[in-house]
């Protein structure tokens, strides 16, 4: 575990960080770090729980998250990230605690592949430019407790019944 949150640390996030592949969890929230989100973390087999929300990152989420197949957790709100949601994230199947993507600067659609995180509890999309759900037929999302989104201009939290 390296949980250096709360620090007001600055600077990039150091790329050396994807040598720690035995690492479980790494909070590196409410900091001042700024800069792309290295693409080497998807080096980081071992992680359950990714918090990088409440800094100054930018740019798109690196599509390589999504080989951090061990992940429980990934929180990048707060931040300035922007693009799409990288389908690769959808391919962590043990997510089962919380996708917080909140507050950031993420468009597009989330594709029908989302309904592979069938164990996720929590997903928020909230704060974003433009995060559009597939609205299959198939009641892809039903197995959410919560979810947190833009709908018709307002922000609503939907609770599964």
């Amino acid at each position: 575990m390296l949980n250096l949150s709360n620090n007001t640390l600055r600077g990039t996030l150091p790329s050396s960080l994807s040598s720690l592949t035995r690492l479980e969890v790494l909070d590196l929230s409410v900091n001042q770090f700024v800069g792309e989100i290295p693409s080497g973390f998807g080096k980081l087999s071992s992680l359950n729980r990714l918090i990088l929300n409440k800094n100054s990152l930018f740019r798109a989420i690196p599509s390589s998250l999504g080989h951090c197949l061990s992940l429980q957790l990934l929180d990048l709100s707060s931040n300035a990230l922007s693009g799409m949601i990288p389908v690769e994230l959808f391919d962590i199947e043990g997510l089962d605690i919380a996708l917080n993507l909140s507050c950031n600067a993420l468009t597009g659609t989330i594709p029908p592949q989302i309904s592979a995180l069938n164990k996720l509890s929590i997903l928020d999309l909230s704060h974003n430019d433009s995060c559009f759900i597939y609205a299959g037929r198939d009641r892809t999302l039903c197995f959410l407790e919560f979810l947190v989104m833009r709908l018709e201009g307002l922000w609503r939290v939907l609770v599964r019944v």
